[in-house]
């Protein structure tokens, strides 16, 4: 698995692949991290809620840990 940031404007993720995502808020010119999925060819969506995020990086999820709860 390829765990490297990759830019939005080079390369984008399966339509409704949850990732991980580096967003700007340009209200408060802020970026942070979320999860969320490209939803159409320019509309990213949260994960958790599906409200629209600006996303200017991501990369795949991590795979979990082989035992959860040791």
């Amino acid at each position: 698995m390829n765990n490297k940031w990759k830019s939005v404007k080079k390369e984008l993720p399966e339509y409704m692949e949850t990732v991980l995502c580096v967003c700007v808020n340009k209200f408060l010119q802020t970026e942070y991290l979320h999860t969320g999925y490209l939803h159409t060819d320019d509309e990213w969506q949260a994960n958790y809620d599906g409200r629209s995020i600006d996303v200017i990086y991501w990369m795949p999820l991590p795979e979990l840990p082989n035992q959860i709860n040791e």
